[in-house]
């Protein structure tokens, strides 16, 4: 896994409440820290930013292969809508809009399903290497802050994660009582490492 960029930045509350983005720009992720991180627990900080690296690292991978694939498709299906409204003696320009629309409603229902499976992806690396306990508060979370995103960007993004019922029954099967980090009083080994 490599490091991720991390800056801080300006992130509106109506869209990332807890205060976290991994954001990706050419290929190359970044996580940025808003404001509204600084008011979580130092529980739920070190959860968001385990899964902020871990997503990073999954998105730095995965987004050559999402551009590489839905680019194409996208286009491919556009041009198919586009070309039967030309064939149907629409104007051009009709067409062109079709292309375009179709296009990104394409882009991003692929965008949509593969954010979530990064999501599922990343929560499992999680549990995986640091715990449950880390994922399960990341995970409450997450449910406390998803109905305070607002707008059609804040409705997106919480489009892209999936429910927190799901990434629990997705996690299930980790849950050991063998398994030391999985004690609730015990979240890292010592020393704590508390606020990254």
């Amino acid at each position: 896994m490599r490091v991720p960029r991390v800056k801080l930045g300006r992130l509106p509350r109506k869209w990332f409440p807890g205060g976290v983005w991994v954001r990706i720009l050419v290929v190359r992720p970044y996580i940025v820290i808003g404001p509204a991180f600084a008011e979580l627990s130092a529980r739920e900080q070190d959860g968001e930013l385990a899964r902020a690296v871990v997503h990073a690292d999954l998105l730095r991978d995965g987004a050559p292969k999402l551009v590489a694939v839905g680019s194409p498709i996208s286009l491919l299906i556009g041009g198919l809508f586009g070309m039967l409204l030309v064939a149907a003696e629409a104007p051009m320009l009709a067409g062109l809009l079709v292309l375009a629309v179709v296009g990104v409603i394409v882009a991003a229902a692929a965008q949509l399903m593969w954010e979530r499976r990064i999501v599922f992806r990343s929560d499992r690396k999680v549990a995986e290497v640091l715990g449950l306990p880390v994922m399960n508060t990341a995970l409450s979370l997450s449910r406390r802050v998803r109905y305070k995103r607002r707008g059609l960007i804040g409705i997106f993004f919480s489009l892209c994660v999936p429910n927190e019922a799901r990434r629990t029954d997705a996690l299930s099967d980790l849950a050991t009582e063998s398994d030391p980090r999985h004690d609730d009083q015990s979240w890292f080994a010592e020393p704590y490492v508390g606020g990254w």
